[in-house]
């Protein structure tokens, strides 16, 4: 996605707050390409965090333009009681260090399996002061445990994805193998499990076997809110909601417009 659709995208979701989010951030984006010039190794970004820089990639991009919008930034943030944060497909750790700045985080756990990207995680989390509480672990949370196939977008670590073949075929310019883990071997990473947990899901197209997943493991019942990006385009929408109801987050937000949009699943409403 262009960063001209992704102002569109934060205009429907998030207002004029949002569309300010992304125009205070606009002298930041516009001095990239003078920071890449002077080689510059770490930027300030709309969101508050520092991160390691990557200027050829658009994810980073958008982190740095506010392009993502607040809603969830705001949510996770502010979330009131002590909880933990799954961020499955974290890419370079926005949402995953956000919840961690939280000082109500006990822990959160980033999943990003591409290693380029995970290199990129890593440092962003020191950075930005919360490794004690911020945990990276590069695997792809999926339908086995083993060795998986993801394609790759050069320039848009956004778009990697598992999914089926012809999204792969879509989106692949490269391919890589991957380290993938089920949800039992999942369960047996999160501690501790006695605190409400919320999730956050971008997995391009893999969102149902991730959630599938999720609600196999024996921490299903303590999720109490998920967040997936969802395009119709790839996935069964209505598929995904009735997977959730039947784990009892029944109430949704769609955030934004459009086949392309966020979307908040809780067990209360919002």
């Amino acid at each position: 996605m262009t960063t001209l659709r992704r102002v569109f995208r934060v205009l429907g979701r998030d207002g004029f707050r949002g569309s300010a989010l992304f125009l205070r951030a606009g002298i930041a984006y516009a001095k990239l390409a003078l920071l890449r010039r002077l080689d510059r190794p770490v930027v300030d970004t709309a969101y508050g965090l520092k991160l390691s820089a990557n200027y050829n990639d658009e994810t980073f991009k958008f982190y740095v333009s506010g392009a993502y919008g607040t809603f969830y930034w705001d949510r996770i943030g502010k979330f009131a009681v002590p909880f933990v944060f799954l961020d499955i497909g974290a890419n370079q750790g926005l949402y995953a260090i956000g919840a961690a700045k939280n000082p109500l985080c006990v822990a959160s756990y980033a999943f990003e399996p591409v290693p380029h990207t995970f290199d990129f995680l890593k440092a962003n989390i020191a950075l930005n002061g919360v490794t004690d509480r911020c945990i990276p672990v590069m695997k792809a949370v999926g339908e086995r445990h083993g060795v998986a196939e993801i394609a790759l977008k050069e320039g848009h670590s956004g778009v990697a994805t598992l999914a089926g073949s012809n999204l792969l075929k879509a989106v692949a310019q490269t391919r890589a193998s991957v380290a993938m883990i089920d949800g039992r071997d999942l369960e047996k990473l999160i501690e501790p499990v006695d605190r409400p947990i919320l999730v956050k899901i971008d997995v391009e197209g893999y969102e149902s076997v991730v959630i599938d997943q999720l609600l196999k493991t024996s921490i299903a019942g303590r999720i109490a809110e998920a967040f997936l990006e969802i395009n119709e385009d790839w996935v069964d929408v209505d598929g995904i909601k009735n997977r959730l109801r039947g784990a009892g987050l029944a109430h949704f937000m769609k955030v934004g417009a459009g086949r392309q949009y966020d979307l908040l699943a809780t067990r209360e409403p919002v």
